[in-house]
């Protein structure tokens, strides 16, 4: 795979991505030069949580473009966020970022995972994007430890040109 280069044109590069049943798996590589870390820490730099979401988010956006579905998608909801390990170009430069999608052609439809636990999208969500949703799941992972496991809803930007208005809730 040709080396491709993510968020803020120099934060992280796409080294390789391979499938594993329903997931997608992209091996990348955080660029300790990327001047997001000069104020992130100086001398200690910390990956800020919103460009690991970010970050999740492109490579969700890179399997929309390979299954043909589009390129561009933005956040519906948030449903869980959690981040359980510091990430840093330092300690672990190299990262994995696991995504998986569930989509759905009818407006508004009920999107549920294996367990059925998970209610979807209001009716009438998302209309004038033509009811392309996904409940995401993703997380991004170092030498085994899951550094942050994120649940959303997405829906593809049909005219991505266009500013969009997006309201991210969270659980209540």
């Amino acid at each position: 795979m040709q080396n491709d280069v993510g968020m803020l044109n120099n934060y992280y590069n796409v080294l390789s991505v391979r499938r594993e049943d329903d997931w997608a798996v992209y091996t990348v590589s955080l660029n300790p030069d990327c001047e997001v870390y000069m104020g992130h820490f100086p001398g200690n730099p910390v990956s800020p949580g919103v460009c690991s979401i970010q970050m999740v988010l492109e490579c969700a956006e890179r399997e929309c473009a390979v299954s043909g579905f589009g390129r561009k998608l933005a956040v519906g909801e948030i449903r869980q966020c959690r981040f359980t390990a510091l990430v840093s170009p330092q300690t672990c430069p190299l990262l994995e970022v696991r995504v998986s999608m569930a989509w759905s052609d009818v407006p508004g439809a009920a999107l549920g995972t294996s367990s059925g636990q998970e209610s979807g999208f209001a009716p009438g969500s998302f209309p004038e994007h033509g009811g392309r949703t996904a409940w995401l799941k993703a997380s991004i992972v170092h030498d085994g430890t899951v550094c942050l496991s994120i649940k959303a809803s997405v829906y593809i930007l049909q005219n991505p040109c266009r500013e969009e208005t997006v309201t991210v809730g969270c659980d209540r």
